[in-house]
């Protein structure tokens, strides 16, 4: 049997619709069954929760440096390491109306200052220039070198970083604390002077104990060199209202001088610091030591043109003052002292022979009075007389004039007094004391100022 193309078309199109009536079918069923959930399906279901978002903090503002005062701990050495300040100095700072001001250990330094968000600008720092001695100046250079580099500062425990740039630590502060620090530091005195540390021509620093310092050297120690105090004065000399120093040192390096110095010593948180010191000469002989409006004035008696170096007579009157960094000295003049408005006492005859010389056991009773007038009056034991007294230059002449003659009892001196001034020709002073000298290099009478 032959069968035609038709008929076999027919037959696949009918088998092959029911194989996707079957596909349909399957289909339908899979999407129509329920998803199975691990609880069971009797139960509520949660309700979806919301992802929790974290709070916002809080700024907490930087702490405000304004009106606070702090003391340095450590600082950035040359080395770049934080070293621990010197035992014998202090350095602080004190920020208030948009600068700081303080002391780096011995100057005085100031500058202005913006904060912002912990961040820190500093202008051009301004010190005063005191030599302070080598250990003190390398510290305090160190030490504004590594504030002129503070970028950033941070608080906490009570202590105080200045950051630079780069983020290292270069200043640890602790918070001053007046009354702690009141208490630890030493009370003012004169005693605290003559136990400080100065630093001396060909010696350096030498730090005394009691008053003196004594450094045996050479072989077997033969030779020594000594230092100490002669005079103290106490006094403002730098304007801030506390009391500094004038000290007057003596210094003896083994040969037959005696170097006199004088020293400005500044008054640094109860701190003695030198600021200054000047050489006063060789055998100098100090007299009256103040401080008044700043300066330093000393009475010496310093060498006249003729003076042997024992023997000063020059009285001169020396006026020191802080300038630069530096004791300088400002004024100077030599004292004459005046014949007139002073009452002479008489206290002895120096033979030039050295044979009759005279001690006078009570000055009072022989006495020497030059006035206005041109005229001088004595007293001479239980005599009074007077006379005409003629001055030119160092030229003096007593001239003779009316004298009581009464007995004075046997131990007077009344005759060689008044002998004595008949025979005066020239006078000088020494020091405070008048030298009347006699004709033919006979002798001197000298006279002391009455009490």
């Amino acid at each position: 049997m032959t069968y035609t193309a038709s008929r076999k078309h027919r037959s696949l199109v009918r088998l092959l619709g029911a194989i996707a009536a079957i596909a349909l079918t399957v289909s339908a069923c899979a999407t129509a069954l329920p998803v199975q959930t691990d609880a069971p399906t009797s139960q509520p279901q949660d309700e979806p929760t919301a992802t929790p978002v974290p709070p916002t903090a809080t700024p907490v503002p930087p702490f405000n440096l304004e009106g606070t005062a702090w003391i340095l701990l450590t600082y950035a050495n040359a080395d770049g390491d934080l070293a621990d300040v010197l035992a014998e100095s202090l350095i602080d700072v004190t920020f208030a109306d948009g600068r700081i001001t303080g002391t780096a250990g011995c100057n005085r330094y100031f500058a202005d200052l913006q904060t912002a968000d912990g961040t820190l600008t500093l202008g051009p720092i301004g010190a005063t220039r005191m030599a302070c001695g080598e250990a003190l100046d390398t510290q305090e250079i160190a030490y504004l070198a590594a504030l002129e580099r503070a970028a950033t500062y941070t608080v906490a425990d009570g202590q105080l970083h200045f950051v630079d740039a780069d983020g290292v630590t270069v200043l640890v502060f602790r918070e001053a604390n007046d009354a702690a620090d009141t208490g630890t530091l030493p009370a003012w005195t004169e005693d605290l002077l003559r136990n400080a540390t100065y630093v001396l021509e060909d010696l350096g620093e030498v730090t005394l104990v009691d008053g003196e310092f004594v450094d045996q050297y050479g072989d077997g120690a033969s030779m020594v060199n000594k230092a100490g105090v002669v005079d103290i004065v106490l006094g403002d000399l730098d304007g801030d209202g506390t009391a500094d120093a004038a000290v007057v040192l003596y210094l003896q390096t083994g040969g037959s001088g005696t170097f006199l110095h004088l020293a400005a010593m500044r008054n640094v948180k109860g701190i003695p610091q030198q600021a200054g010191i000047v050489s006063l000469g060789d055998r100098v002989q100090p007299g009256e030591l103040t401080i008044a409006d700043g300066t330093i004035v000393l009475e010496a008696l310093t060498h006249g043109p003729d003076d042997p170096m024992c023997c000063p007579s020059q009285k001169t009157l020396q006026t020191y003052a802080l300038e630069n960094g530096a004791l300088t000295l400002v004024a100077s003049e030599t004292v004459t002292p005046a014949l007139l408005g002073v009452v002479w006492t008489w206290i002895r005859f120096d033979d030039t022979a050295e044979l009759d010389s005279i001690e006078v056991d009570d000055p009072s009773r022989y006495t020497l009075e030059f006035l206005d007038d041109g005229t001088y009056v004595i007293r001479a034991d239980c005599n009074q007389g007077s006379g005409g007294a003629t001055i030119d230059g160092s030229n003096l002449t007593l001239g003779p004039g009316p004298m009581a003659l009464a007995e004075c009892g046997p131990d007077s001196l009344y005759d060689d007094y008044v002998r004595s001034l008949g025979d005066v020709v020239t006078y000088v002073f020494d020091g405070d004391h008048l030298v009347l000298n006699l004709k033919a290099d006979a002798g001197n009478l000298v006279f002391a100022p009455a009490d």
